[in-house]
């Protein structure tokens, strides 16, 4: 069965936080495995789900805390996007961007999870949290070389994350 679920990352500042997009393969992966097959959600539905990891300077859209916004469905190539704010700030706010992003992204998946999937528990992403490998998510190159951003957008851009 293909893939359903997705975790994309956009940034429009110039500047852009330079993660590796091993990162979100990582977390597509470990929640389809540990959250999406044993609830049966997502898996089995037309179309593909995003969480689009929208990472952009304080205030520009959102507030200064990661938040997920209502879904934007798109029927003609059947994405469901879920808009994500992460402000750029906040991933800087310590000395640790890698550890940081995680632990937003963690504040995202809880917020996602048990607001659209009632199936889904908070404890159910405390459990997936303890069971992350950090020790390879902290191995993943910072900065990552453009080529393994991954950021949405980057293999139509001309020597972006084309091999």
């Amino acid at each position: 069965m293909d893939k359903q679920f997705f975790i994309k990352r956009i940034c429009i500042d110039e500047e852009r936080p330079p993660f590796s997009g091993k990162l979100e393969e990582y977390f597509e992966n470990y929640i389809h495995h540990y959250i999406l097959v044993p609830n049966n959600i997502i898996i089995g539905e037309e179309g593909e789900t995003w969480l689009t990891m929208m990472i952009m300077p304080m205030g520009l859209y959102g507030s200064e805390t990661a938040e997920v916004h209502p879904p934007q469905e798109t029927t003609e190539d059947g994405v469901t996007s879920y808009p994500v704010y992460i402000p750029l700030e906040a991933i800087y706010e310590y000395d640790t961007p890698v550890e940081t992003l995680i632990e937003l992204y963690f504040n995202v998946f809880t917020e996602f999870f048990t607001t659209y999937f009632k199936e889904v528990s908070i404890e159910d992403i405390r459990q997936l949290k303890a069971m992350t490998d950090f020790d390879y998510l902290r191995s993943l190159p910072f900065p990552a070389p453009p080529e393994e951003q991954g950021y949405l957008g980057d293999e139509l851009e001309e020597g972006i994350g084309q091999q």
